[in-house]
């Protein structure tokens, strides 16, 4: 079975970069998935 990344995937470094920036600002823990619930990215623990 071949996986074929989603848009996200592809553009992980940016999302990870505003997610990043939601969870300093709003301090709450950030968590992005796609439509097939792949984590994006995680930051949990960020905001301590």
């Amino acid at each position: 079975m071949t996986v074929v990344p989603g848009i996200l995937q592809e553009i992980q470094d940016t999302v990870e970069a505003y997610a990043r920036i939601m969870a300093k600002v709003a301090q709450v823990e950030v968590e992005v998935a796609d439509d097939r619930l792949f984590r994006i990215a995680n930051l949990r623990g960020a905001c301590e």
